[in-house]
């Protein structure tokens, strides 16, 4: 009488066991480095994106503006502020401050017939998100704007320098660099 051999040996099932747990180890290493990295980069992509919505409120607003009123603000220890940089929009009527404060870049409008460099703003509205962490805004006037009796003979440029990250401490910082004037050539 012949035995008929059916089934597998434990030694075989066992070998089987461990190239199946080989084979999903590494499935599940690539698959978690996969995860991490389109993490990573969509966090990259929300900070670029934050920054660059903000810079194009700004561009859009100083080159709407009236150049002949460009003007820094200094930091102001008793009120709060940080430097920034103040104009007059487009309707004349109101003076718009961008600077950031603490790790956030902010916005303020106020409307009045003064100097807009004289303006106590109060009420600022925080344009990035709370992942976006702000290291530098700066605003340079190069050159200052001349006017001579009520004409705009020289119109200045502002120069924008940002530093921006983000609180995810694995994407790198980023800065950029530029300069933008307004289309008005009215006073």
């Amino acid at each position: 009488m012949t035995k008929s051999k059916s089934g597998f040996t434990l030694i075989e099932v066992l070998v089987a066991i461990s190239i199946l747990s080989i084979a999903l180890l590494i499935t599940n290493g690539i698959f978690t480095r996969f995860i991490v990295n389109q993490r990573r980069d969509i966090s990259e992509q929300e900070l670029q994106e934050d920054v660059r919505i903000n810079l194009e409120l700004l561009a859009s607003e100083i080159r709407t503006s009236h150049a002949s009123t460009f003007a820094q603000k200094k930091r102001n220890d008793a009120e709060q502020t940080g430097p920034g940089i103040v104009f007059r929009d487009q309707t004349g009527s109101i003076c718009v401050m961008h600077r950031r404060q603490g790790q956030a870049w902010q916005r303020s409008e106020k409307t009045t017939s003064e100097d807009c460099s004289n303006v106590t703003f109060d009420k600022f509205t925080t344009l990035t998100d709370a992942s976006t962490n702000i290291e530098d805004l700066s605003f340079k006037i190069i050159p200052e704007p001349i006017v001579n009796q009520d004409k705009l003979i020289r119109q200045g440029f502002i120069t924008v320098i940002l530093k921006a990250k983000s609180s995810n401490t694995s994407i790198p910082a980023f800065s950029l660099q530029t300069t933008l004037t307004s289309r008005q050539t009215d006073v």
